[in-house]
């Protein structure tokens, strides 16, 4: 009996050993692929500023919290030069055009502008929905003349095929 405790016991302390022998190199295999994605999204972030510059557009926006990897994170761009700021890490990125004052933060919509040779850049804060008025008018402008449209009452009554109300004047 004592021989089957001693060769468990042995086993799970070989168990451990190997354990502990993987999971070091997997663990900065895990950091350096994150290091080359975060690399390639401030290099691709530099390349949606060369193909504004290149294309018809005067203005685009840009949403910071579809291109930012967390909440903590900005970008900054000045001059030729791209920088991705993270918690504990800043990435560089080169930019064929000239840029002035572009920050863009996770939260935050950027509205990007074409002045001359450079990019400029423009927080647009969007209002929270909880500050937007709430009219309950019909965001189609079909059912005028009412104080609720009925597609947003669950109305049931005489309307035409697209869902909104026969009458032109709402009713």
């Amino acid at each position: 009996m004592m021989e089957f405790v001693l060769s468990r016991a042995t086993l799970v302390i070989c168990g451990v050993i190997l354990l502990s022998a993987v999971a070091v190199p997997m663990e900065n295999l895990f950091e350096a692929d994150e290091r080359e994605s975060i690399s390639d999204l401030a290099e691709s972030a530099a390349s949606i500023i060369d193909m504004f510059y290149q294309s018809d557009m005067d203005e685009m926006y840009i949403r910071g919290s579809e291109i930012l990897p967390s909440q903590s994170s900005y970008i900054t761009a000045e001059g030729h030069s791209l920088t991705l700021h993270t918690d504990n890490r800043d990435y560089l990125a080169v930019t064929s055009c000239l840029t002035s004052g572009i920050t863009i933060s996770y939260g935050e919509i950027t509205t990007l502008e074409k002045e001359g040779d450079t990019v400029t850049g423009r927080r647009t804060c969007p209002r929270p929905l909880s500050e937007r008025r709430r009219t309950c008018r019909c965001p189609r402008g079909c059912c005028r003349d009412t104080r609720m449209p009925w597609h947003f009452r669950g109305y049931r009554g005489n309307r035409n095929r697209n869902g909104h109300s026969a009458s032109p004047n709402g009713s």
